[in-house]
């Protein structure tokens, strides 16, 4: 899937946000977590059709997660906050919403020993409603099962990333830019062991999208996942 260029009424509102002719909201903080087994074909996330009526994302899969609450912490290493990029009080906010909210949506008890660090992505300056994501991998621990839980679902299962991606490519699954991509990435690796090898001691920078043309801009890293760097 390559990007396709924004509707002509979008790129004019993102254009004058970049032109400072408009405000944009202030994001909230949010995490999430790309729950991974080990399946017979790869790597198996666990994913969650959102309700078309949400506000935010809705009609979209996604991954567990959701905005840090004010009583979200977790006692971390002191060398997470430069992991992620945030201030220590933000970054153990983020860790310890990050495993509220797997355990709200899928019952799942997550530690953080658990926890790789995947991904960091800002909403679009132009989108109403903005988060500032953190985004971690995790393999399902021994002897749970993640159950639907969420009142944000429709549906909510385990896929392949080749799987995925075949249903965004025939248009019966919509994704976001950070999901879309993240399942891209997961299809490189071979097993579990080996997203959890490349994650364990991972940083990351808070990547926001801007307008370049008539698209949105990527990381750079994201080249390599369309053929578009050696």
């Amino acid at each position: 899937m390559k990007q396709v260029p924004l509707p002509p009424s979008l790129l004019a509102t993102a254009r004058e946000y970049a032109a400072g002719e408009r405000v944009p909201a202030e994001p909230r903080d949010a995490a999430t977590v790309l729950l991974l087994r080990e399946g017979a074909d790869g790597p198996e996330v666990h994913v969650m059709v959102r309700h078309r009526g949400m506000a935010f994302a809705g009609g979209m899969v996604a991954f567990p997660g959701g905005g840090i609450a004010p009583s979200d912490t977790a006692d971390l290493p002191d060398d997470w906050a430069a992991r992620l990029g945030a201030p220590p009080d933000v970054a153990a906010a983020v860790v310890g919403g990050a495993l509220r909210e797997v355990e709200e949506e899928t019952g799942v008890r997550l530690t953080l020993d658990d926890l790789g660090v995947w991904d960091a992505w800002t909403t679009p300056e132009f989108e109403p409603r903005r988060y500032r994501t953190w985004f971690f991998v995790a393999r399902l621990p021994e002897g749970q099962e993640p159950r639907e839980l969420s009142t944000e679902s429709t549906s909510v299962r385990w896929t392949t990333a080749a799987a995925a991606l075949a249903k965004v490519e025939s248009g019966e699954w919509t994704m976001m830019p950070p999901t879309y991509l993240s399942v891209r990435r997961l299809g490189t690796f071979g097993s579990v062991a080996d997203v959890l090898d490349v994650t364990r001691g991972a940083s990351v920078e808070m990547f926001t999208p801007r307008v370049e043309g008539e698209r949105l801009s990527l990381p750079e890293w994201a080249g390599a996942l369309f053929g578009d760097a050696p």
